[in-house]
């Protein structure tokens, strides 16, 4: 990991990562599963899409895993 920090994404709070894998570095934001509750994969996109750190050309994964969910951006090879 490169950095964390607590951030706000369209009123939901979430975390904010920036990983490198050694060939892969992207951003992340997590949110807790029970701050978005029950919404939908495209309204999860347009929350995250809200941010200015996500560029509209961006390609964006979604993965929940124990009481969260990961959304990556920004991905680029190195």
């Amino acid at each position: 990991m490169i950095f964390e920090h607590e951030t706000v994404v369209g009123g939901v709070k979430a975390f904010h990562q920036k990983w490198y894998d050694g060939v892969i570095t992207a951003d992340s934001f997590i949110f807790s599963c029970a701050d978005i509750g029950e919404m939908s994969e495209s309204e999860l996109d347009r929350l995250v899409r809200s941010s200015p750190m996500v560029p509209e050309s961006s390609e964006i994964a979604v993965k929940k895993s124990d009481g969260f969910c990961f959304v990556d951006f920004n991905r680029k090879k190195v």
